[in-house]
């Protein structure tokens, strides 16, 4: 039984209107022989429950969860970018270092040793005593 455009121009609108006004609870218990128009208008019903109870159960969770793994991934992208910028600069860092610890030695050989240290002290005791008188 396909359906077919004349036998929807066949269709009696105001007989349906009419059944839907003469429709009571009764007859829920003898849907099997309301008619065709009604029954039609019970299974959309029924399926637009099922629709909207499938959306509120299954996809409308997983939404939330897809919203909530865009913002991690925003999150993710961002520290994975600030980690990638000093990866790059990895190199440069660490010629950086070497020659500060060159600078560094290179000071700690300026300084005196522990035996000058004694000289010294006298020696900067002997020119501020002659800057005073």
């Amino acid at each position: 039984m396909a359906f077919s455009l004349d036998k929807l121009k066949e269709f009696d609108f105001e007989k349906f209107q009419e059944e839907l006004q003469n429709f009571d609870g009764d007859d829920l218990k003898r849907i099997g022989t309301a008619s065709v128009g009604i029954r039609a208008l019970l299974i959309i019903i029924a399926l637009i429950i099922v629709i909207a109870g499938g959306y509120k159960l299954l996809i409308a969770p997983k939404l939330q969860e897809l919203d909530k793994a865009i913002a991690q991934e925003g999150t993710l992208r961002t520290d994975f970018d600030a980690q990638q910028k000093k990866a790059a600069n990895l190199e440069a860092y660490k010629d950086q270092l070497a020659e500060m610890e060159r600078s560094f030695g290179a000071m700690l050989r300026q300084l005196p040793d522990k035996t000058d240290v004694q000289n010294l002290v006298v020696d900067l005791s002997q020119t501020g005593a002659r800057t005073e008188s």
